[in-house]
């Protein structure tokens, strides 16, 4: 249940802020798209999809992603 994050294309996608979504995140990479997170709560909840060579990268400063 709830609302989702798709990300397609190319253009990366920062997330910065905490986010509370909870129907999971799709990234459809289309071979260079990706997603940036920076805060422990960006990913909202749910599952993370990456399909077609997307890119997930994390920035936290040693921080654990709060993904649950």
């Amino acid at each position: 249940g709830g609302f989702s994050l798709s990300k397609n294309g190319i253009i990366a996608l920062t997330l910065n802020g905490n986010n509370t979504y909870s129907g999971g995140t799709i990234l459809n990479g289309n071979s260079f798209g990706r997603i940036l997170v920076t805060n422990p709560s960006g990913l909202g909840t749910g599952a993370i999809n990456i399909n077609n060579g997307g890119i997930l990268g994390i920035n936290l400063n040693n921080t654990a992603l709060l993904n649950t």
